[in-house]
């Protein structure tokens, strides 16, 4: 069975910004920073959590069962976002990032806008595409997913973007 991973996009999205709404940073897409995304993570094992917290509570390693976690997995984050009606996210602890990056995970997906708030999210994303990982942001339906499936992600390919809008499919 498939699932669409995807926000759809809608041309009242548009906010007239540049190539493609801005920077990229538009419905499902990636953080990738300076990097290049590399062919080989367009098929990726994933493991998805769903860790829906209270309102400013982060997400800690103590909050996901960390053996499920392999190397050069898409580790994906339900926190609730896209149903919440606070609009908030809860966003993972720099522990569980340090975690998942000593790990060698190639991916980080979650269905809110970020894996970390206000000043602390660019320089986060930053950080993982340094250690050769890459951010998904707004990613949808993960409700629909228990524990392990294979995750096929394509990103536009544009250069020169900090954010490529991305097509997302789980094949469970």
């Amino acid at each position: 069975m498939w699932i669409d991973l995807s926000m759809k996009l809608r041309r009242e999205m548009d906010s007239g910004e540049g190539p493609l709404f801005g920077n990229g940073h538009i419905g499902t897409h990636f953080d990738v920073m300076n990097r290049s995304f590399p062919l080989e993570y367009f098929r990726r094992s994933a493991v998805v959590f769903h860790v829906i917290k209270k309102h400013g509570e982060e997400i800690g390693c103590g909050d996901v069962d960390l053996s499920l976690i392999r190397r050069e997995d898409f580790a994906v984050f339900h926190t609730g976002y896209v149903s919440s009606e606070e609009g908030n996210w809860s966003a993972l602890s720099e522990e569980l990032i340090d975690f998942l990056l000593e790990t060698g995970i190639s991916m980080i997906g979650t269905d809110a806008p970020g894996i970390r708030h206000g000043r602390e999210h660019t320089p986060m994303d930053q950080y993982c595409a340094d250690h050769g990982v890459f951010v998904v942001e707004n990613m949808r339906s993960l409700e629909q997913i228990r524990a392990r499936c294979t995750i096929y992600t394509f990103p536009m390919n544009f250069e020169g973007l900090s954010g490529l809008p991305c097509r997302i499919a789980a094949e469970i």
